[in-house]
């Protein structure tokens, strides 16, 4: 129901609305929106009066307007203004006064208008479904400034590793290989080993070797060549070389795939809206008035937990909505979107052993989509001209945990069996269960029994964990396996944790029951305390149905960047036999062109396990625009960071020290993801006083197996200082207080003269400049600057001279 409320307590005196009259107020011009009545009033005694008037809707202010009021109480605001409200569409009754159109407020159904007169303020109020929607999208944000690398890069990952018994006998030598060379979207990548001596040498085996495409816009990857089909419970992953098409959602990591929280109300003025996940503060954010979707409610830890939205106005009153929720990264998709991977290929045998061992042309294939939130639903299956199997599955996500099940039918050489799978887990706060069970008949096939002998029959395993704050978790597992080609397996699994010292120590107790293929026990006690993040040391005592165990070991990891990692381990075994000492050595050296390590390992009776010892090394070549290196090896992609003209500058990447640039100014960082944001900074506080930079980080997102030039702009801040005089009746006068401007190609830089006429000059590159100053006419003075080291340079009087016509 309309209603209009008129403060007539007090009437505007002459002077305000004198002053209202003078005021020139323009409004913005509003698309003209369709047909509605205008009503043309003339200017006499009863048109409505002008004045300024502060307008808030729904409290939200909307400034100073020029409004019109009359002897009724009638409230008239520019048409313009009113349409930028959104209140209601743009067919509005029209008042037209001296020209410029109005809107009778009190036409307009819905509002709730209040004018008061002592405050020369309207207040105008609207149901909060009739303002415009907000949507608060909470999930995650793509930071801006991010660059996308797009060079040609190479590089060639290289390692041999060299192991024999405690007296370096029995030697097994591996050489292994990686080549990836990209230009834009293409990838060509490539791996190898070779292997000779000891017992288990096959010499050279070409590994993969194909081509990739990837489509980041649209989250698609097309490999063409040797690449591994995605597995399930009821066909497992084999080795294809043919052709792939793939739906990759880790090409963007800001892509919520999964399905997450989500809240729809009403806001009904300005408020303050807090979203918590049991309990804890997710977000807040300031919400104008009006219809409120809140999106994208995602959290870092899985599983169920209760999701709440505290919303407060400005006088103090909470509306609450809350909802329990499953959070699952990795198992259901949004809804609305579809998962896919297409294979086509021969199948490829003994991969591993032979280079081009391939088989009958095979398929394999699945696509998922997701109906709902809650249901997601695919087809997947296999295919050879002797063998197939396909079916249905799927998951439902409900606040009560997840469900996943799956059916199947397949066979080979007209014989078919059936296969099922279900499971169902949970995670909470406190407290998660997970269960499970596969079945395949005898006669159910997949593409892995063509390249391997063994058959699982079946496979029932349960897990469970509790956890409570100042007590530790604890976990237990079963894991039941049966074969049609191989021993069962049953195993139990019993584990508790428990953190000390404030985070750095660490407790952890394991016992393992193993029932088939034989009985045996074995339990272990261990404390792990770290001195800081990367280093630490274990204690551990230990017993088995063959006897006890004792040691102690200090670690260090392994860095991403230069740097060194190691593994001291000594211990005592216990038993019927005489005891057995034993003790094991590892060290890794990350330097600025290789890794290079080694491990040794002794007992001095087998029961402490047999002796060990091994010497590798790795490294990588590549090239990235046109600049080649020599570096550590590459773990997925590499930025070439330079700093021109600077050794020995501190560059990290993503936090981990990278090293030293060389004398050229140039640096390698091995450890960067593809894909995600990867920070690269260097250390500001190593570098002279006299180097100005714009900034010290880039952020990169490259794609796979990649290299990115990192070149940040630093430079010697050289400046200049002389004296700028004019010739005048033959005598040389400084041009004082004048504002100059040196002049070469695109850049200008700009200063002033002082008294005297000296001038100084910073940001210089060497070069020939000219100075130019265009008081009173223009004249001009020619510098040279030297490409000297020193931060000043003095150029001495210049005579500015007019410039010729």
């Amino acid at each position: 129901m309309r209603r209009v409320l008129v403060d007539s307590r007090r009437l505007l005196g002459p002077a305000v609305l004198g002053l209202a009259m003078l005021s020139g107020v323009a409004h913005t011009a509003a698309p003209d929106g369709p047909a509605a009545p205008t009503v043309r009033e003339t200017a006499d005694a009863t048109a409505p009066s002008l004045l300024i008037a502060r307008v808030r809707v729904n409290m939200v202010m909307k400034g100073d307007l020029a409004i019109r009021r009359d002897g009724r109480g009638r409230t008239l605001v520019p048409r313009a203004d009113f349409l930028q409200w959104q209140l209601v569409g743009t067919a509005v009754p029209t008042v037209n006064i001296g020209g410029e159109d109005y809107v009778d407020l009190a036409t307009i159904p819905g509002l709730e208008v209040v004018f008061d007169a002592a405050r020369v303020a309207l207040d105008i109020s609207v149901a909060a479904r009739a303002l415009p929607g907000t949507t608060l999208n909470l999930g995650p944000d793509r930071r801006t400034g991010v660059r996308f690398p797009e060079e040609r890069s190479f590089y060639f990952n290289y390692g041999v590793d060299v192991a024999g018994d405690e007296n370096f006998n029995q030697r097994q030598t591996t050489f292994a290989t990686e080549l990836a060379v990209r230009t834009g979207p293409w990838l060509f990548y490539n791996t190898t080993s070779q292997q000779w001596g000891g017992t288990s040498a096959t010499g050279f085996v070409r590994l993969l070797t194909n081509v990739q495409l990837n489509d980041r816009p649209n989250l698609r990857r097309l490999t063409l060549g040797d690449y591994f089909t995605p597995g399930f419970d009821l066909n497992d992953t084999v080795p294809l070389g043919g052709a792939s098409l793939t739906k990759f959602y880790s090409m963007d990591p800001y892509f919520v795939q999964y399905p997450t929280a989500s809240f729809s109300t009403e806001v009904a003025f300005p408020s303050t809206v807090q979203v918590r996940i049991d309990g804890n503060l997710v977000a807040q954010r300031q919400v104008p008035p009006g219809p409120l979707d809140i999106t994208n409610v995602t959290n870092g830890i899985p599983g169920g937990q209760n999701v709440s939205v505290v919303i407060r106005d400005p006088f103090g009153r909470e509306q609450v909505l809350q909802r329990p929720f499953f959070f699952a990264t990795s198992v259901g998709l949004a809804e609305g979107l579809h998962e896919y991977s297409y294979n086509l290929g021969f199948l490829r045998r003994q991969y591993g052993i032979e280079s081009d061992d391939y088989g009958d042309l095979a398929a394999s294939a699945f696509h998922r989509y997701a109906f709902t939130n809650q249901l997601t639903m695919g087809l997947r299956g296999q295919a050879t001209r002797e063998l197939f199997n396909i079916g249905p599955f799927g998951t439902w996500q409900s606040p009560l945990g997840i469900v996943g099940a799956g059916v199947a039918a397949g066979g080979r050489d007209g014989s078919t069996g059936v296969a099922g799978t279900a499971a169902y887990s949970y995670t909470g706060s406190n407290f998660s269960l997970n269960v499970g069970a596969l079945y395949r008949e005898s006669n159910y096939a997949q593409l892995s029994d063509l390249v391997q002998s063994y058959r699982m029959r079946s496979n029932v395993y349960a897990s469970g964990s509790v956890f409570q704050p100042g007590l530790g978790s604890f976990t237990a597992t079963w894991n039941g396996i049966t074969s049609y080609d191989g021993p069962d397996a049953k195993i139990a699994n019993l584990t508790y944790t428990r953190g000390f010292f404030a985070g750095k120590g660490l407790l952890s107790v394991n016992y393992v029951r193993t029932v088939e293929p034989q009985t045996s026990w074995t339990w272990l006690v261990s404390m792990r305390y770290f001195f800081d993040v990367v280093t630490s040391v274990l204690g551990a005592v230990g017993g088995s149905s063959n006897g006890s165990t004792q040691a102690v070991s200090l670690q260090r990891s392994i860095p991403q960047g230069e740097g060194l990692g190691y593994e001291f381990t000594a211990g005592r075994f216990d038993s019927d036999a005489p005891d057995a000492m034993f003790g094991r050595a590892f060290a890794q050296a990350n330097v600025e062109h290789a890794t290079f390590g080694g491990e040794y390992a002794r007992a001095s009776r087998v029961e402490g396990g047999a002796g060990r010892s091994r010497f590798f090394a790795a490294g990588s070549i590549g090239a990235v625009d046109g600049r080649w290196f020599a570096s550590r090896p590459v773990t997925d992609s590499f930025a070439l960071i330079r700093i021109p003209e600077l050794p020995e500058v501190p560059v990290y990447a993503n936090g981990w020290f990278v090293g030293n640039t060389n004398a050229a100014g140039e640096v390698v960082a091995t450890n960067i993801a593809s894909y995600y944001d990867n920070f690269i900074a260097f250390g500001t506080r190593d570098l002279p006083l006299d180097y100005v930079f714009p900034r010290s980080e880039i952020v990169i997102s490259p794609p796979t197996r990649s290299g990115s030039l990192v070149a940040f702009d630093v430079r010697k801040n050289r400046a200049i200082v002389g004296t700028l005089v004019e010739e005048r009746n033959g005598d040389r006068v400084p041009m004082e207080f004048r504002e100059v401007r040196l002049v070469r190609a695109g850049d200008v830089l700009k200063s002033f003269t002082a008294r005297r006429g000296e001038f100084y000059i910073e940001g210089i590159e060497p070069g020939v400049w000219e100075l130019q100053q265009d008081t009173g006419g223009l004249c001009v003075a020619r510098i040279e600057v030297p490409a000297l080291t020193q931060s000043v340079t003095e150029v001495g009087t210049l005579v500015c001279a007019p410039a010729p016509r």
